[in-house]
């Protein structure tokens, strides 16, 4: 159909604006757009200001506002600064929701686990700020229960329980997925038996005078070993052990370091560690459990060579 004046017809208002037919139709009659005028025939005619006012609905519509709030700023009903602050915060939730569903479903491809876990493994994720601390702290006194808290032990306790007040207000993919994990690690009944054992045998280690400065030389000796690609049960390693150990501590005395630290020895514990340090936004702590398996295997290495040579005296 032909201008009449200075109108357009609904074909050439598609046209100029690039939308369909249908669209144009639609948010006319939906007032989202000033109703047209009619010809003798009942056709469409719509002034020339329809052109902006449908590149406006557009735009809007494009940034995910619905008819209602579109129609609001197309009659003047409410600012657009309004309706963007609105927006933007529909948007970050939405960016939440869809992070902590990305978290889920990359937890549900990195473990071998019963479709039936995942209801669980859903709900978790979903809990509040509160209800994850009151998850931490059920799981910490579970895995304290019984067990005098006090020197190492107490450390301990308050160290597990530090989870932050909630998370960044846009989390990280990396934080929703940390949250996801730690959860369900928490949750494994299996691991909170084990986890009882290895604060049992570090509060008992903590008993232990040397205990702490054993440790503390293991930190810093055995680090630079490793480092060095120096190999457990060579000579340089026996060196290593000497001065995490002191030189004249026995054959006895070093099994059962080694037969103790053992023990104390979980990759999931130190992961644990790991996923809060993420969820706290912090650098994780140099792992531990490397130095530790390295000593254990420096320890027994000694021992073994020890019963070999069939001898009270130091191995050669």
């Amino acid at each position: 159909m032909a201008k009449q004046g200075d109108l357009l017809s609904i074909g050439e208002l598609a046209k100029v604006t690039g939308l369909p037919v249908r669209t144009i139709r639609f948010w006319s009659d939906q007032g989202v757009i000033p109703l047209p005028s009619r010809t003798a025939c009942g056709h469409r005619l719509y002034g020339s200001d329809a052109v902006s006012t449908l590149r406006l609905v557009r735009a809007l519509r494009d940034l995910g506002f619905d008819l209602k709030c579109v129609q609001q700023v197309v009659r003047g009903q409410t600012g657009i600064d309004t309706v963007a602050g609105e927006q933007i915060a529909n948007i970050e939730s939405e960016i939440r929701s869809l992070r902590l569903r990305a978290s889920i479903l990359r937890w549900m491809t990195g473990h071998e686990r019963p479709a039936g876990d995942l209801p669980a493994v859903c709900r978790r994720a979903q809990l509040s700020p509160a209800e994850r601390q009151e998850l931490i702290d059920d799981f910490v006194d579970e895995v304290f229960a019984d067990i005098e808290v006090n020197g190492r032990g107490a450390a301990l306790d308050c160290a597990m329980r530090k989870l932050p007040a909630r998370l960044p207000a846009e989390p990280t993919a990396a934080q929703t997925d940390a949250w996801v994990e730690l959860a369900d690690l928490i949750c494994d009944r299996a691991w909170v038996r084990r986890l009882r054992r290895i604060v049992r045998a570090a509060t008992v280690a903590g008993g232990d005078a040397d205990m702490a400065e054993i440790q503390r030389r293991a930190a810093e000796h055995v680090p630079r070993a490793i480092e060095a690609g120096v190999q457990p049960g060579c000579p340089a390693a026996d060196e290593v052990v000497d001065q995490v150990l002191g030189p004249d501590a026995s054959p006895g005395r070093r099994k059962a370091l080694a037969d103790r630290l053992q023990e104390l020895i979980d990759p999931r514990l130190e992961r644990y560690w790991e996923l809060l340090a993420v969820l706290n936004d912090r650098e994780p702590a140099p792992p531990y459990t490397p130095r530790v398996e390295w000593l254990v295997a420096a320890l027994r290495h000694y021992g073994d060579r020890f019963d070999r040579q069939g001898s009270a005296g130091e191995p050669t």
